[in-house]
């Protein structure tokens, strides 16, 4: 099949600032966070200083007691906590916002923290740094819960300079001090997923960040920005950019990407393609960028934190290119020939149903009756009794070949030593599936696709897909999905 049509191209006007804050104490800029009000923020000074301003006020003044470098900050979620770590400290520290105090300090396995992320859906800090171990800790306890990996294996990994969740909070992404390799870790085993290549001047990777529905990742280097697909880890686009990068970040809606430079420069590009959309002027040396709720804000050289618009999308121009594309040519491992597919589709929402009804199928369920042996025959693994032992190894390993997936899953959860032991054993057998089945490439842009279109057809199949086995990855995406594609009113 294929298509025809003209392709539009938005025009965007920008903003004036909507405000300018200038700092009461200077600062050198080495951590910058902003809370997701977009009203609060908080910036490092004076070595081991930690400046929270609010509506453009100082709310509250706190220190790292160890007197070293402070160099990573993160606000939880809902604003009221603030996290930091120290450039040659393993100590975690979080402080009430409000009141200023400090709520925990907790050493932990991570040498000289770098990097800090909240997990969207668990009360957890992360952190990474200087001997390339993530470890997590639980905010309820203050007790750290594990380490990725271990230290004694984390040889090869070096720093940890930046870490990000995906939405889902299924999968974490680390940006180290590797070459040009970065990691996806799984939580659902905590397992290294996969390796994920990165340009080769992104050594020294300022920040890593997920757009809101998790299928494109940005990687900030020294000098260039790049959007990765995280379902095949392939390129999407990259973009040489003025002077030294000093951070980058999405836009709310995904749309729009805002990457500031040393060059006094905030670049508007298009999240999708790359292209520079806008540009502000910010004058000076611009040390850090962050956004949050329709907010973008930017810490500047001259000791001003500056609040500016977003752009807003005018009226749209006519290419006067006429493209024609098959659309098969979605799953093309070229995503600029991809996208450019999508972008056609998207015009016609009815054809991208009949399409995606064809291309995609829910995952098939393990029966309820077979879930059940699996359940019975795990639990019996950790029995007193050595015969019942055997007897529930033996069963298992019959079941394997059609429900290896599910032993693999309770191995993950599974606590006591004999039982995992022998699962270990069992899940050594090279023909069980190491994994859920990754989702292809192809569905991941049919889904996306759906979304785009957002009718109540589209709605429908992406529903359908959530009946499938609820532990897939296609079934978790699409229920992630399903709930950002609200119905217009």
């Amino acid at each position: 099949m294929i298509l025809t049509a003209l392709v539009a191209v938005a025009v965007l006007a920008v903003d004036p600032p909507e405000w300018v804050v200038r700092l009461e104490k200077p600062t050198e800029g080495s951590a910058f966070a902003i809370a997701a009000d977009g009203l609060r923020f908080a910036v490092a000074r004076d070595t081991n200083w930690i400046d929270i301003y609010y509506r453009g006020e100082v709310e509250n003044s706190v220190r790292c007691n160890d007197g070293d470098r402070v160099v990573a900050l993160a606000f939880t979620d809902n604003g009221k906590s603030l996290a930091a770590g120290c450039q040659h400290s393993n100590q975690l520290r979080i402080w009430d916002v409000m009141g200023g105090q400090q709520r925990l300090a907790v050493t932990t396995k991570t040498e000289g923290i770098r990097a800090i992320a909240f997990h969207p859906r668990e009360a957890s800090a992360y952190c990474g740094g200087s001997n390339g171990t993530i470890c997590a800790v639980d905010l309820r306890t203050g007790v750290e819960r594990f380490a990725l990996p271990e230290p004694s294996t984390a040889i090869g990994y070096n720093f940890n300079f930046a870490m990000c969740f995906h939405p889902s909070g299924r999968m974490l992404a680390c940006g180290s001090s590797r070459h040009d390799i970065g990691h996806f870790w799984n939580l659902h085993d905590r397992t290294q997923d996969l390796e994920f290549p990165m340009s080769s001047s992104s050594q020294a990777r300022h920040s890593l960040a997920f757009d809101r529905t998790g299928r494109m990742l940005l990687i900030v280097g020294p000098n260039d920005v790049e959007v990765r697909e995280t379902a095949i880890r392939g390129r999407r686009w990259y973009r040489d950019i003025q002077g030294a990068t000093k951070g980058a970040t999405w836009s709310d809606d995904g749309r729009f990407i805002a990457v500031a430079s040393d060059a006094g420069l905030v670049e508007i590009l298009d999240g999708e393609a790359g292209i520079v959309l806008a540009t502000h002027a910010r004058g000076g040396t611009c040390e850090a960028i962050a956004a949050a709720s329709g907010r973008l804000v930017t810490l500047g050289a001259d000791q001003t934190v500056r609040f500016l618009h977003w752009p807003k999308a005018g009226a749209p121009r006519p290419d006067s290119k006429v493209r024609t594309i098959d659309p098969n040519d979605i799953r093309n491992a070229n995503s600029e020939v991809a996208y450019r597919t999508m972008q056609l589709l998207q015009t016609d929402p009815a054809l991208v149903v009949r399409l995606a009804m064809a291309q995609l199928e829910p995952i098939p369920t393990l029966s309820v009756i077979r879930k059940a042996e699996v359940g019975k025959s795990v639990a019996r693994l950790a029995h007193d009794d050595f015969d019942t032992r055997q007897s529930a190894s033996q069963k298992l390993r019959e079941l394997a070949p059609t429900a290896g997936l599910e032993i693999r899953r309770a191995a993950a959860k599974e606590t006591d030593p004999e039982a995992l032991y022998r699962l270990r054993q069992l899940l050594a057998d090279a023909t069980i599936p190491k994994s859920d089945p990754p989702v292809t490439v192809a569905q991941a842009r049919w889904l996306e696709l759906l979304e785009r279109v957002n009718t109540p057809a589209a709605r429908t199949i992406v529903e359908r897909l959530t009946k499938g086995d609820p532990d897939a990855e296609l079934t978790l995406d699409a229920v992630d999905t399903l709930h950002r594609m609200k119905p217009r009113r």
